[in-house]
C-alpha cells in the first residue's frame, strides 16, 4: 500500500510534467512570438553579433517546441506507467510487484549513474562556470560559491528522489512475503505469474525502449555507430529497432534462448555505438536537425568537447553497462530447461 502511494503521487508528478511540456511551456512560447511579431524592434548600435548575439526568437520557439513534445510524449508515458503500477499495489493485484520491481530497481540505477556523472564531471562543469561567470564580470570566487550550493542542491536532490526513493519501493515489494499476499488477496493466475521476474523485467525495459525510442523523428537526427540519420531513415530505422525490440521481449516472456542471446547482442551493439557516436558524430548536425539557433551550437559544441568527448565519459559508459551486461549473464540460468519455471 505504501509503494502503491507513493507510485501514485510520482505518477500524478509526471502527468502534471507533462501538461507543463506539452501545454503551458508551447502556450507561453506561443504568446512570446505573438507579442513579439506585433512589436517593433530596433537594433541598438553595437550590438553584439554572431555566436553571441541572441538567437533569433522563431527559430528558438520552433527549437523549444520540438524539445517540449519530446519531453511531454516521454512524461505522459512514465506517468501512466507509474499510475497502473500504483494502482495494482493500492488494490492488491498479484502483477503490480513485478512492476513496480522493475520499476524501482531501473529507477536506482539511473539515479546511481546520474549520480556518478555529477561528481566525474564536477570539474569540466566548475570550469565552464568560472568561465561564464568571469564573461559576466563575476569574480571567481563567486562563480566558486555558486558552483558548490548547485553541487551541493543537486547531489541531495538526486541522492532522495533518485535513489533513496526508488530503493525505498524496491525494499517494500522485494520480500517473498508481498508476493505471498498478493498471492492471496488476488486468487487468480495472472499473466506475470508464467514468467520469472527478473526475466519479466527484461521484458518490460525491451517495450519501453522500443516505445521511447519513437521520440527520434521529432528530434530529427538518429545517431548510430558515428553517423548521422535524417530524414524518412529515421523512421525506417526506428521501426526496425521497435520491431526487433518487440520480437525479444515476446521471446523473453517464453523463455527463447535465442531471444536472450539476441538481446546481449542488441546490447553489445548498443554501447558500441554509444561510444562511437560520442567521440566521432557530428554534433553541429544533429543540433542543426533538431533546428537548434546557430547561436546555441557553438556554445553547445564547445561543452560537449570539454565533456561528452573527453575520457570520463567513456569511462562513466563503460563502468554503467557492466551491470547491465552481468545482469543478463545472471539470466542465463532461467532459460535452462530444468529452470524453465516461475518464481516469486
Amino acid at each position: 500500500m505504501a509503494s502503491g502511494i507513493t507510485l501514485g503521487l510520482l505518477g500524478c508528478l509526471f502527468g502534471l510534467g507533462a501538461v507543463l511540456y506539452l501545454v503551458v511551456v508551447p502556450w507561453t512560447l506561443k504568446s512570446v512570438s505573438t507579442y513579439s511579431s506585433s512589436t517593433t524592434v530596433t537594433a541598438t548600435p553595437g550590438a553584439p553579433t554572431g555566436s553571441a548575439a541572441v538567437p533569433d526568437l522563431d527559430s528558438m520557439n520552433d527549437y523549444l517546441t520540438r524539445l517540449m513534445w519530446v519531453a511531454g510524449l516521454t512524461f505522459t508515458a512514465v506517468s501512466l506507467i507509474f499510475l497502473v503500477a500504483a494502482y495494482g499495489s493500492i488494490f492488491l493485484k498479484r502483477w503490480s510487484r513485478p512492476l513496480a520491481i522493475f520499476l524501482s530497481g531501473s529507477w536506482l540505477y539511473i539515479g546511481l549513474v546520474y549520480m556518478a556523472s555529477l561528481v566525474i564531471f564536477s570539474g569540466p562543469m566548475q570550469q565552464d562556470m568560472r568561465e561564464q561567470m568571469a564573461e559576466a564580470g563575476a569574480g571567481a570566487p563567486s562563480g566558486s560559491q555558486m558552483f558548490g550550493i548547485i553541487m551541493v542542491v543537486g547531489m541531495a536532490f538526486i541522492f532522495v528522489f533518485g535513489i533513496a526513493l526508488p530503493a525505498l519501493i524496491l525494499w517494500l515489494n522485494w520480500h517473498r512475503d508481498v508476493a505471498l499476499t498478493l498471492e492471496y488477496a488476488d486468487r487468480k493466475p495472472r499473466w506475470t505469474d508464467r514468467c520469472p521476474i527478473p526475466i519479466l523485467c527484461l521484458v518490460f525495459a525491451c517495450i519501453l525502449i522500443a516505445v521511447f525510442t519513437g521520440t527520434s523523428p521529432f528530434l530529427g537526427a538518429l545517431p548510430l555507430f558515428g553517423h548521422i540519420f535524417v530524414g524518412s531513415s529515421i523512421y525506417v530505422i526506428w521501426a526496425v529497432i521497435a520491431l526487433a525490440l518487440f520480437g525479444i521481449a515476446w521471446g523473453l516472456y517464453r523463455l527463447k534462448i535465442t531471444a536472450w542471446a539476441a538481446l546481449v547482442v542488441l546490447v553489445v551493439a548498443g554501447i558500441v555505438s554509444t561510444i562511437l557516436t560520442t567521440l566521432n558524430a557530428d554534433y553541429q548536425v544533429i543540433y542543426e536537425q533538431m533546428g537548434m539557433p546557430e547561436e546555441l551550437i557553438d556554445q553547445s559544441l564547445n561543452s560537449i568537447q570539454g565533456t561528452w568527448q573527453s575520457p570520463r565519459s567513456i569511462i562513466i559508459m563503460l563502468v554503467s553497462a557492466l551491470p547491465i551486461l552481468g545482469y543478463l549473464i545472471w539470466c542465463f540460468r532461467f532459460f535452462r530447461p530444468a529452470s524453465n519455471s516461475a518464481i516469486g
